[in-house]
């Protein structure tokens, strides 16, 4: 986690260090160490001065320690460019812990979530994964709007409304103001919040889904 820290993947605040060293070592107040013996190589790097273990090597690492987590870090690094999927892979054929979960993640196009700026947003790209809704295009611009998510094909547009951005008279002016130039493009908006996307999201997927065939059909008509 410490390495994983270093890098600024994940925030820690946890109040142990991790340490790699030969042999393990021993644990002390506030650093708990790991046995480097297995180390190649390719798992070392220099992070702002200091050595640490590589990217692929930390999230390998994190796979078996904290994976609830992992998808998140996967996505920074994805983000920053740093996402080395082949190394990554090297690490899980060494049978750690947790690397069939870090496979998974390595197989799906992050693309959506790397795109999300917002925790609505990603539980909105989460939501269209878990129903198997057909991954949106995420925070693209589409007739000079930028949207939350859009799918191309059926002219679709999702947006996520959360409250800081949507609660004046004004704010919902202008949503309405953009609703119509859309819809005049021939593009049809569906508005969801933060309730939609959480407590109701098999509600939301439905319509969703919906939405989709719908247009899918009157395309292919």
């Amino acid at each position: 986690m410490s390495g994983i820290a270093q890098w600024g993947l994940l925030e820690d605040h946890r109040l142990i260090v991790d340490v790699t060293v030969p042999g393990g070592g021993r644990d002390r107040t506030g650093i708990r160490a790991h046995d480097a013996r297995d180390l190649l190589p390719e798992d070392l790097a220099v992070r702002d001065g200091l050595p640490v273990t590589s990217v692929a090597r930390c999230l390998a690492d994190l796979a078996g320690q904290y994976p609830g987590r992992l998808e998140e870090a996967v996505r920074e690094a994805k983000r920053r460019g740093w996402l080395d999927v082949a190394a990554v892979g090297a690490q899980c054929g060494r049978g750690r812990p947790g690397t069939a979960f870090l496979r998974e993640i390595l197989r799906r196009d992050l693309t959506p979530e790397v795109a999300a700026r917002s925790e609505l947003e990603l539980r909105f790209v989460r939501l269209c994964r878990s129903h198997g809704i057909p991954l949106p295009e995420v925070n693209v611009w589409v007739e000079g709007f930028l949207v939350d998510a859009f799918w191309r094909e059926e002219r679709v547009v999702v947006e996520l409304d959360g409250y800081a951005f949507h609660d004046t008279p004004r704010d919902q002016r202008r949503d309405a103001a953009r609703n119509r130039a859309l819809a005049l493009a021939g593009i049809a908006v569906l508005r969801y919040g933060w309730v939609d996307v959480t407590a109701e999201a098999a509600t939301t997927a439905s319509s969703v889904i919906a939405l989709l065939r719908q247009r899918s059909i009157r395309r292919n008509a």
